[in-house]
């Protein structure tokens, strides 16, 4: 880095792109992508309570988010956006065998 640019700067910058990166893969995704069996019901009742015992850093590593946000998703305090959730369903062991119709 220059030495003439501030710090502040490159940080903005680099806080901006990380917005339009996770911007695009929301744009990318398509509802069609998620299994017809993982819903919102099954995400809220299987997938967000098991959770709990999974450690935070899976979580990052799993979705590639930070550690405040994968603290907030393993206590049930945020829903992810529906591209996350086989991910996280398959941390938690549940497939679409292990799912009711």
């Amino acid at each position: 880095m220059p030495p003439d640019v501030p710090k502040s700067l490159v940080h903005a910058v680099h806080e901006i792109l990380i917005f339009l990166y996770f911007k695009q893969a929301i744009l990318n995704w398509k509802p069609s992508d998620l299994p017809d069996w993982l819903t919102r019901d099954v995400y809220l009742k299987r997938v967000q309570p098991a959770l709990a015992s999974v450690a935070k850093s899976r979580i990052r590593s799993a979705l590639g988010v930070s550690e405040p946000y994968a603290s907030d998703l393993q206590a049930g305090k945020r829903i992810p956006h529906p591209r996350h959730w086989q991910a996280l369903a398959g941390l938690v062991g549940i497939a679409k065998g292990s799912v009711e119709d």
